[in-house]
């Protein structure tokens, strides 16, 4: 199933660049995918545990925070590079073509991996749409199921590289989240056993 939610996720990106973006409408629609990733690791976190620890949402916390960062940064900084374009730049069809499409590409990969990654935090894993780990079987930590696009893997990687950057100030998400897709998963399975 997860395999169908990316493929359906580039086709709906890929029609959208193709359709309606521009060329530079196209960069800052990748951006703002970027931005919004890198937004939504550095706080979901924060925000989940401060709801959890005011009672609200409990187990819905986590992947509540996910959506709604990802959803909010994503939209604010595509609203702010539109405003900031004032006049539109048109190459020619093949330029636009030649640019829209990687953007489009790599923005699907970025929206279906954080897609993933909150169907993941979902407190019914394994119940709905995806698992890393069959439910009813005994985990093995070495063979995890891995959709043949891992766009998860693809966007939690990405976030690493970038929080390991010069910016990280030691605390890499490498380092504080090792293996994270599968621990992240592995905690919701415990949960769900045991309550």
């Amino acid at each position: 199933m997860a395999l169908v939610i990316v493929i359906l996720v580039l086709l709906l990106t890929l029609a959208f660049f193709y359709l309606k973006c521009s060329m530079m409408q196209s960069f800052t629609t990748l951006w703002s995918a970027i931005l919004a990733t890198i937004i939504t690791f550095s706080y979901y976190e924060l925000a989940g545990e401060f709801l959890i620890s005011r009672g609200f949402g409990l187990n819905w916390a986590l992947v509540g925070c996910f959506t709604v960062i990802f959803i909010a940064a994503f939209a604010l900084s595509r609203s702010i590079s539109e405003l900031l374009m004032t006049s539109p730049v048109d190459l020619g069809n093949t330029v636009k073509l030649a640019i829209s499409l990687p953007c489009g590409i790599l923005t699907g990969v970025i929206i279906s991996g954080n897609l993933l990654v909150a169907l993941g935090l979902l407190p019914m894993h394994g119940v709905v749409f995806y698992s890393r780990f069959d439910p009813e079987a005994p985990v093995v930590l070495n063979n995890p199921r891995t959709p043949a696009l891992s766009t998860d893997g693809f966007v939690t990687g990405l976030y690493s590289w970038i929080s390991s950057g010069s910016m990280s100030s030691g605390k890499s998400f490498c380092v504080l989240h090792a293996d994270y897709l599968s621990q992240f998963i592995l905690t919701n399975l415990r949960l769900r056993i045991r309550f």
